[in-house]
């Protein structure tokens, strides 16, 4: 627990917020799908389960290693993570920064987007089962996030 929370910081002071809460499959690989696969996706979920869908740019040390620290929890929760790389995507609005996510968590309401790494793992953690009971309708977002 100790060496995870240190490589967490040492990932978010490396690069000064820069990174967003991103997500990838629980074998430290990112599941890659293309930019026109992710709007169908989001367009047509059906929000059976949380769905995050992470921009990224391929080769990011700072986003595997903090991928490799956080997914095998976040798989265990039953999330489904999928990402689109920005070098190998026209993409009319990118975001400004990688790695980026958006949560979809209910069909009448936009995706939330989470910026910045928390300092340690537990926050993370707390935050996407605060997403887990909004998507099941325990929560408000205003009650869980505001």
């Amino acid at each position: 627990q100790e060496t995870l929370e240190q490589d967490l910081t040492q990932v978010q002071s490396n690069h000064l917020g820069e990174i967003k809460c991103l997500l990838i499959a629980f074998t430290g690989k990112m599941n890659y799908i293309t930019y026109d696969e992710g709007v169908n996706l989001t367009l047509n979920w059906n929000y059976k389960k949380l769905l995050c869908v992470a921009f990224v740019e391929d080769d990011c040390d700072a986003c595997d290693s903090f991928f490799e620290l956080i997914c095998p929890e976040l798989e265990e929760m039953d999330i489904t993570v999928k990402c689109i790389d920005l070098r190998k995507n026209i993409i009319p609005f990118p975001p400004v920064t990688t790695p980026t996510t958006f949560w979809y968590l209910k069909g009448d309401m936009p995706p939330m987007q989470k910026k910045g790494i928390p300092p340690h793992k537990s926050i993370l953690i707390d935050q996407v089962k605060k997403m887990k009971q909004v998507y099941a309708g325990d929560l408000s977002v205003e009650e869980a996030f505001m």
